[in-house]
């Protein structure tokens, strides 16, 4: 609006007397004038005005996506530290089960004290990682309260979702625009729509018009017609003009640069996305399924007598860090998928 608004007119009212004001021979003139702009300099202002709101709206749509990613990172945080605190608590859970059951067959005879001592190391060592676990749940939480502004009611509540995400990232959609780069586009074309408006060299022209009164022994009244052009002689805006092509060259330059960035690191956390998510399905179809298996052979061949605890203890640790390595991936695939989305927004979380 204000690049397209024409500059306002000037009211003009001189009198001029030989005797005073009042009296005879005395000249009055009533003028109204105007500048116009014969040479394109408001066309050029009204199309870097539109870039600049463009660059506007596009920020926008970049502090959005930003935020969407800042709230979506500290919500999949929330479940991977629930998650990984479940795996915790489980065993050390399984592990005093196993001391319940140790402490049992010493007193039948059918093992020793160090049975008991082994196992209990193991459960305080558990506790250690269970509280750990506890604390970096707090945080996470603390951060998603301060992302979203919703509070946790009591410690009993949780987020609940899957950490492996089932979006499928297709490399078309890395052709597609971000809104990183629309918005330097627009600061470009804004910088470049200045420097051609400070390159007019062609100064306004203002017209004046108006009524000429003579007061005198011969009244006499007539019409005012005037034109006013400033000659660019000395001034010719080079500074301005100088000023403007440096700034319109530092915009493409920073497009170009961004433009080389962005690609790249989208197609780094594509790649990182795809190998990420098929070692995680991997892992859960293979390493997870087998820790199970081995932790429940484990916990039987212990009750049948055949096999020492530092092995059954052993099998249920191998069984935790499965799942924690697998936790570690589905998350490592969910924190590469909202880096694209950031710089994507089109791309669902």
């Amino acid at each position: 609006m204000t690049a397209g608004t024409r500059p306002n007119p000037v009211l003009g009212l001189d009198r001029e007397g030989v005797d005073g004001f009042a009296g005879d021979g005395s000249e009055t003139i009533l003028s109204i004038e105007q500048s116009f702009d014969f040479f394109g300099r408001r066309k050029l202002a009204v199309t870097g005005a539109d870039a600049d709101i463009r660059a506007a709206q596009t920020g926008a749509q970049v502090e959005r996506a930003r935020i969407a990613s800042d709230v979506t990172q500290a919500y999949y945080t929330v479940v991977y530290t629930q998650a990984r605190l479940s795996a915790e608590t489980n065993y050390r859970d399984q592990l005093d089960a196993l001391l319940d059951n140790t402490r049992m067959r010493l007193q039948a005879g059918d093992a020793a004290q160090y049975d008991v001592e082994r196992i209990r190391q193991a459960a305080w060592s558990a506790d250690l990682s269970a509280s750990r676990a506890a604390a970096n749940l707090l945080t996470a939480e603390a951060d998603f309260e301060a992302a979203t502004g919703l509070n946790f009611k009591s410690t009993e509540d949780r987020l609940v979702g899957d950490l492996l995400p089932e979006t499928t990232v297709q490399d078309i959609l890395l052709s597609g625009n971000t809104p990183y780069l629309e918005r330097l586009r627009a600061e470009a074309d804004a910088a470049s729509a200045r420097e051609q408006m400070a390159g007019i060299v062609a100064p306004d022209v203002t017209i004046g018009a108006g009524v000429r009164r003579i007061d005198g022994p011969f009244d006499e009244t007539g019409l005012m017609l005037g034109v006013r052009v400033p000659l660019p002689l000395f001034d010719r805006n080079q500074g301005a003009f100088e000023t403007a092509s440096a700034e319109r060259r530092s915009a493409e330059a920073r497009l170009r640069l961004e433009e080389q960035r962005i690609r790249a690191q989208a197609q780094g956390q594509l790649q990182r996305f795809g190998a990420l998510m098929d070692a995680a399905e991997a892992y859960d179809a293979t390493a997870l399924s087998s820790s199970e298996e081995l932790r429940r052979i484990a916990l039987a061949s212990y009750s049948g007598g055949e096999i020492a605890v530092f092995e059954v203890i052993d099998a249920l640790q191998s069984a935790r860090d499965a799942q924690l390595q697998n936790l570690d991936l589905q998350h490592d695939a969910r924190a590469a998928l909202i880096a694209l989305s950031a710089l994507f927004p089109e791309i669902s979380q």
